[in-house]
């Protein structure tokens, strides 16, 4: 018997709205970056049948530029809670680790920790704010120490 082969089947939405949000659907499931030319994008979805839900190819660039625009909103959110974590990440770090003194200044900090992912993920200025926090910190637990000791 021979194989039968389907055809792709034509996807029905209710309106031009609901066959737009499927392109963009296509887009997204395809990771498309928001920084992806017309070009790119076509390349990556043109075989998927929801491709053909948009007849019209100003419709198609519509339902594009608007993913674009929502990918980059998306993008910016993620780098933004990205560096977030990184800056909580060096901090608990430089709290735990043994290598790290109240007394240390930051260049030493560097010479110790520049080959850390974790170190340079956080930008220089950051970087800077969150060791003299830290050292405050491992200042302020150091006196209480031997404060505690001394009783």
């Amino acid at each position: 018997a021979v194989p039968l082969i389907e055809s792709p089947k034509q996807m029905v939405f209710r309106d031009k709205r609901e066959a737009m949000e499927a392109l963009k659907d296509l887009l997204k499931e395809k990771g498309v970056p928001s920084s992806a030319t017309w070009d790119q994008a076509l390349n990556l979805i043109k075989k998927d049948p929801r491709w053909e839900t948009l007849s019209k190819l100003s419709e198609k660039k519509q339902a594009f530029n608007s993913y674009k625009i929502q990918r980059q909103k998306e993008e910016k959110e993620e780098q933004r809670l990205a560096s977030i974590k990184s800056k909580e990440d060096l901090e608990q770090f430089l709290l735990t680790t043994d290598r790290m003194t109240a007394n240390m200044k930051y260049y030493k900090a560097e010479e110790i920790f520049s080959d850390l992912p974790l170190w340079k993920s956080v930008g220089e200025t950051e970087r800077r704010e969150i060791f003299s926090d830290v050292v405050h910190n491992l200042s302020k637990k150091e006196k209480e120490f031997s404060k505690s000791l001394r009783k």
